[in-house]
This record gives structure tokens, sequence and C-alpha cells, in this order.
């Protein structure tokens, strides 16, 4: 009787524990503190600042297809401020080298962090609205 309590006992804590959340797993692929945006909605990222994706051209080597440059994403922001409204263009590459995916904007450092899907050999994502542009800001 006491192994079958013990073998239950043992079940239960197995359960309880596979059925906590953790939701580590899901955050691990987007650092902490980034935004993720879509086109053409505008994102509050600080109190002075919203920012809106208006052009987003993907030219990023496809998966299963060999390039000679890896290419990048030009991700085009429409920029509100207490100042007023402006354009911003910023690169982003995978590979990114030296400061290439970061810029300042209005007092703020804009990284950006990712940009989602991976372009796939003879599956083009010609539409940006199934872009998310993952982004880190501070205000300096």
């Amino acid at each position: 009787m006491k192994v079958i309590q013990l073998i239950w006992g043992i079940v239960i804590l197995f359960i309880s524990i596979s059925c906590t959340n953790n939701t580590e797993i899901y955050k691990s692929d987007i650092p902490d503190g980034s935004i993720k945006m879509r086109f053409n909605v505008q994102e509050r990222v600080s109190e002075n600042l919203l920012l809106e994706i208006i052009e987003l051209q993907d030219n990023r080597c496809p998966v299963g297809s060999v390039c000679n440059n890896a290419g990048n994403v030009q991700v085009g922001f429409r920029v509100y401020t207490n100042e007023g409204i402006s354009l911003v263009t910023m690169a982003f590459s995978d590979f990114c080298y030296g400061d290439q995916n970061m810029d300042t904007i209005m007092g703020h450092a804009i990284e950006l962090v990712k940009v989602t899907p991976l372009p796939f050999k003879d599956e083009p994502l010609d539409d940006p609205q199934n872009y998310t542009v993952s982004l880190k800001v501070q205000e300096l």
C-alpha cells in the first residue's frame, strides 16, 4: 500500500512540475525589454516617442540559397515626438558588424534586435504585414 502511495505521490509531483507555466522558454528568442512592432501600427516606445513602421524591404539571402552577400532588412519608421514628425530608415543584419543595427533617434538609442520571419527559397514574403520587428529602446 505504501508503495502505491509513493508511486502516486511521484506521479502527482511529476504532473504538477510539468504543468507549470515556464514562459522563459518562449522569451528566450527575444531579449528582455524588447518591443515587438508590426507594419503600420503605432507603438509607444517611451513617454516621449512613438514609432510606426511604414516601409520594410527584406534583401536577406533566403534560407536554402547560396548568396555572395548575406543582405539586410531596411526598416523605415515614422517617428512621432513632441518636436514633430520625422522619417528614419534603419538597416538590420542577422550578421551584425559593430553598431549597424543601432541608431539614435530624437534622444533615444534604438537597436533592431530581430526581424522575423526569415525568407525561404521559393517562398517570398513580399507583404510587410507578414513581418515582426523586435527592437530595444533606451532614452538617453
